[in-house]
């Protein structure tokens, strides 16, 4: 058992499995040095949502490595790798959304996170929601993905930082809140 847990809490008003997947990094960088990443249980959670019309989704939540050294930029594409895997071994043919916190910043120049980046999207299938709305946003590291299924569609009608995030004017996190607006609908 680690000193810290994985960080990754589940909230819907979808219901879900009560069997949620966690899977830890197979690979991380860092217990003194490093971000400390290999202190915490970090990798993703997995579930899969039932929606109020009967749709299932399956939704992933992830928290990848942090810091800018090598070893740290070749542990997230580890977990790139992994998560890739994970995504494909499912196979449920159900529409996808993965997300959470990457890590990954395109326009960093001591690292490929560009790349990795794009293996994620290539290798899962997903597209960053924000992309699909023009927002402007795409250096962020927080990301919402999506992917269609066989028997439904997920469109995104919109992507935002949220204002609402706080309580009593703090901040609820060291990261701004994105929301996207996701419609989840049968395939004609």
């Amino acid at each position: 058992q680690l000193p810290l847990g994985d960080g990754l809490n589940r909230f819907s008003h979808a219901a879900f499995d009560d069997d949620v997947v966690r899977e830890r990094w197979e690979i991380c960088n860092g217990i003194a040095d490093g971000s400390n990443d290999c202190l915490a249980e970090k990798g993703f959670s997995f579930a899969t949502h039932t929606l109020p019309t009967g749709i299932e989704l399956d939704v992933i939540n992830l928290h990848m490595d942090a810091g800018g050294g090598q070893d740290d930029n070749d542990a997230r594409a580890a977990q790139v790798e992994q998560l890739v895997a994970f995504v494909n071994d499912l196979d449920t043919g159900r529409p996808l959304i993965v997300a959470g916190d990457t890590n990954l910043r395109p326009s960093r120049e001591s690292a490929d996170d560009a790349t990795v980046l794009q293996r994620l999207y290539d290798g899962a299938g997903v597209t960053d929601s924000c992309a699909l709305v023009d927002c402007g946003e795409d250096d962020r590291i927080d990301r919402v993905l999506v992917r269609d299924g066989a028997a439904a569609a997920v469109q995104v009608i919109g992507w935002e930082v949220s204002p609402r995030f706080f309580e009593d004017g703090e901040p609820l996190s060291d990261h701004d809140a994105v929301v996207a607006r996701l419609v989840v609908t049968e395939a004609p």
